[in-house]
């Protein structure tokens, strides 16, 4: 199951194209009083590290661009894009929490 967070954050990484830390902030964040907390890269670095997980028991893989904390982006594996979209086609909103 993901969390309201999660799905938001799974859109634009179904694309396939790297999507950068701060487009996961905005999306998450975008209308949030002050637009987010002043440790909303940490928030979502934390709900990537937990969508990784969710998705890996799936064979799903979301990539880091970049390195550790310097890390500009994520992007989830080329060749495991069509399994991510049959697995939302297949649960779609059940999947969310």
């Amino acid at each position: 199951m993901l969390s309201p967070v999660q799905r938001i954050m799974i859109v634009p990484l179904c694309r396939g194209e790297p999507v950068p830390t701060e487009c996961l902030v905005t999306a998450v964040y975008t209308g949030c009083r002050g637009d987010g907390p002043a440790n909303a890269e940490h928030a979502v670095r934390a709900q990537i590290y937990k969508l990784r997980e969710k998705l890996s028991l799936f064979g799903i893989t979301i990539e880091t661009i970049g390195y550790g904390r310097g890390a500009i982006g994520y992007r989830v594996r080329p060749e495991h894009r069509q399994a991510l979209a049959a697995l939302l086609a297949k649960f779609g909103d059940a999947m969310v929490m």
